[in-house]
């Protein structure tokens, strides 16, 4: 009998498009995103289905012409940053090797007319993708319950802009995993089947259904193999080194970031080493590539021993871990691909066809202590002091069917987005994201972009 493994990547950056932080996109779509639709085409007759959530906002921005051109001048960059002479022959091939990556991926990106939705369409048409949805700018739904018509335009416009490009959408990806039991019928009356969660929202830590929404939880061992920054695998010595970026080696690749106004280069020719000291090894291919067939070979050794007890093992994470994060996540996934195949483990998204239990769903998330002291928290109170006052207006607006700007509605929707309060608390961009809410904020309030002749953002188009 076949076992089934329910792989689910969480696809999302916040609205950063002609920010100062507008290289997150960048470094994700080159890092995560290419590669990773770039190994499907090797995959794509070994019956896998792997299910994939583009938040809407990134929808968004991958769809508008600002991303394409900037983009492309990325990849320009990159290349000139890979093609810099260390002086040292052994730094050099590494760097040479990233580069031929780099070029390969281009090649791959402009064949696909550099449209990257126009290949996610390609993979969800043929079945190796199943496509979800989310709340349109990724906010932390829990903190919703009280406007519940906010509540709902996030979940309608994020259904609107996916079915833009997606058809047939069922699943919903709650950002931070939040849920809650209000959740279930915002869901079922939007034609929404299935939603991922984190067991502590279930009384049984295992998968179960409320108002014909199935609640599927992930498996904590066969997470913690990948997730875990102490037992996952993107830990082992050989793996890259993330946090030790070239550019502190390089003078001529200072200047190169200064005149694009990017902080990180983004590349390391280092690997792990120890963890202890600041002192690493070069990074070497050959031991990579044996270390990631020990790795998948490992994995699925956990998953037989999690199939003793379940049929179905349902592991979801950030699709940015694979291939930014953790540089070999990509070429992990292949592997992983590639060695199942020689097994009765299929990967598939069997979501809906599968009786469960009913059960109303605790509250939960998939952050600190499984709560929202992620996100709210004494450190929030400056921002949350703002965000709440600006809800119960649209909320008033939205329940008395009054007439609203679309500036109103879309600045108010940006500022929700969960990301900024999450850097806060992380005293991460912290002041950045704090300014950001605020303006937002400020700017619901004004015209900016009501009077102008043409906007392409296509959130505003559909407010």
């Amino acid at each position: 009998m076949s076992k089934k493994i329910n792989l689910v990547l969480h696809a999302h950056i916040p609205y950063v498009l002609e920010t100062e932080v507008e290289y997150w996109l960048h470094e994700v779509v080159l890092h995560s995103y290419l590669p990773f639709l770039k190994m499907l085409d090797s995959h794509k007759d070994n019956n896998i289905c792997i299910s994939v959530n583009l938040s809407p906002i990134l929808l968004v921005q991958l769809s508008s012409k600002c991303f394409k051109d900037k983009f492309l001048k990325y990849l320009d960059m990159r290349k000139k940053i890979l093609s810099t002479n260390l002086n040292d022959d052994d730094k050099n091939l590494i760097l040479k090797k990233d580069l031929q990556k780099v070029l390969e991926l281009e090649s791959f990106y402009k064949n696909w007319d550099s449209d990257i939705i126009k290949i996610f369409q390609h993979y969800s048409k043929t079945g190796v993708l199943n496509i979800l949805t989310s709340a349109i700018t990724h906010a932390f739904l829990p903190s919703l319950v009280s406007f519940p018509h906010v509540l709902d335009l996030q979940i309608k416009l994020g259904k609107q802009v996916s079915e833009l490009f997606f058809t047939d959408i069922k699943g919903f990806w709650s950002p931070e995993c939040a849920v809650f039991p209000e959740l279930s019928q915002h869901l079922s009356q939007y034609g929404l089947k299935y939603v991922f969660a984190d067991p502590t929202a279930s009384s049984t830590h295992s998968d179960f259904s409320h108002y014909d929404v199935n609640y599927i939880c992930r498996d904590y061992l066969c997470t913690a193999k990948i997730w875990d920054a102490f037992i996952g695998y993107p830990g082992n010595v050989v793996y890259r080194e993330f946090h030790k970026d070239l550019k502190d080696e390089s003078r001529e690749i200072q200047i190169l970031l200064g005149e694009n106004r990017i902080p990180l280069s983004g590349v390391s020719i280092y690997a792990i080493t120890d963890k202890r000291t600041l002192v690493k090894n070069l990074y070497e291919h050959d031991k990579v590539e044996a270390q990631l067939q020990l790795d998948a070979k490992d994995f699925i050794k956990t998953l037989n021993e999690t199939h003793k007890t379940k049929d179905s093992v349902s592991i979801f994470f950030d699709m940015e871990l694979f291939g930014h994060w953790w540089k070999e996540g990509v070429d992990f996934l292949d592997t992983l691909i590639e060695q199942l195949q020689d097994t009765n483990i299929q990967i598939t998204d069997d979501f809906l066809d599968i009786p469960l239990p009913e059960q109303e769903p605790l509250i939960s998330t998939w952050g600190t202590n499984y709560n929202a002291e992620s996100w709210i928290n004494p450190k929030t109170t400056k921002v949350w002091s703002k965000l709440i006052p600006s809800l119960y207006e649209l909320e008033m607006l939205l329940k008395h069917d009054q007439e609203i700007s679309k500036d109103k509605i879309y600045y108010t929707l940006l500022a929700q987005a969960s990301d900024w309060t999450f850097l806060i608390t992380k005293d991460t961009f912290k002041e950045y994201s704090e300014r950001l809410i605020i303006e937002s904020l400020k700017n619901s309030n004004k015209d900016i972009l009501t009077n102008k002749k043409e906007v392409s953002n296509i959130l505003y188009q559909i407010i």
